[in-house]
């Protein structure tokens, strides 16, 4: 590794410190790590941002006053997978590359899909409580079985591919939409059918949505795109609470227009406790817990990477893709 100076890497507060103490011993003592708040000490923020390689945050924009002083900033690392938080376009005026964590907790995202699905086809939490309660309410017969049923993928990013891998297992049909088409080796391998967005809500048995924030994506879960879905038809929400319009999810659960929902992200976190969707029971909930332990790990390893590539002169990778220029 070329370094012939120390290079600074900036980290504001909200980067908690047991993650940084993960990277930390990742590279040597030339990188200097900086923990400072732009918020509540600007006049020192400023000053090390004049010499920062590297700005390491999760929400933390930088304004055109901030690039101009960031002189020798190479990159812009979020430890994060939802980048909606930093202005893209800007970033790029000033030739600086946006990353994210790398689709590190793609696998255990694409996980917690598969335990909000069988938790609503198996009747988990009834099933549970009937033996806790001694009731030992048997609803076997209504269980359903996901081999055979159609998966629609909406986003076929990290966590939609990690999902599409683990549904061929389970014997499903697997259908994806995404704006942005995979290599055809990977459709092929994988057993994945393109379809427009709108047949792919009408022909899936099971819905789930892996996007990013984006203007376009923002209440895309609404009462038009819930309506085309069928009445027998399971959704499930792992990416963003922003993405859905949670009384259309509502009105469509409890008038039977959908089976079921599996819910770990909402508009407002944590979710209100007067939320109407609290009221009913065919909704399993978890509380945005779709990352693992692992996930920080990994996510770890992927900043520290991409700050080993800029030192070498190589090109970041997970650079974020600006999806608000695309079609």
């Amino acid at each position: 590794m070329e370094l012939q100076n120390k290079f600074y890497i900036l980290v504001t507060p909200e980067v908690d410190d047991e993650f940084v103490e993960l990277m930390v011993p990742l590279l040597d003592s030339r990188f200097e790590w900086i923990r400072v708040d732009p918020l509540g000490d600007s006049e020192g923020f400023y000053n090390h941002l004049k010499k920062a390689d590297c700005y390491i945050t999760k929400n933390k924009d930088l304004g055109d006053t901030e690039y101009k002083i960031a002189g020798n900033l190479k990159l812009f690392q979020l430890p994060i997978a939802g980048y909606d938080a930093v202005n893209l376009c800007r970033a790029q005026k000033y030739g600086i590359p946006v990353a994210n964590n790398g689709g590190a907790n793609a696998v255990s995202v694409a996980e917690h899909f598969f335990l909000l699905t069988l938790a609503l086809y198996r009747h988990l939490l009834n099933h549970h409580n009937s033996v806790m309660d001694g009731s030992w309410i048997n609803l076997k017969h209504s269980n359903l079985e996901m081999a055979g049923k159609e998966l629609g993928i909406v986003g076929l990013g990290n966590v939609g591919r990690q999902v599409a891998i683990r549904a061929q297992a389970f014997q499903m049909n697997i259908a994806y939409y995404d704006i942005i088409r995979p290599d055809p080796a990977f459709e092929k391998k994988y057993g994945l059918t393109y379809k427009p967005l709108e047949i792919l809500l009408q022909d899936s048995d099971i819905v789930t949505y892996h996007v990013p924030l984006t203007s376009k994506t923002r209440n895309m879960i609404n009462e038009v795109s819930l309506g085309s879905m069928k009445s027998t038809c399971v959704l499930i929400n792992t990416s963003r609470g922003e993405i859905q319009d949670e009384d259309a999810i509502y009105d469509c659960l409890s008038q039977g227009r959908l089976l079921g929902a599996g819910l770990d992200v909402f508009n407002e976190e944590p979710l209100p406790r007067d939320s109407k969707l609290l009221t009913l029971g065919n909704v399993i909930f978890t509380p945005h817990a779709g990352p693992s332990y692992e996930t920080r790990f990994k996510a770890a390893r992927n900043v520290v990477e991409n700050i080993r590539r800029i030192v070498s002169g190589n090109t970041p990778v997970n650079l974020a893709v600006d999806y608000e220029s695309i079609g």
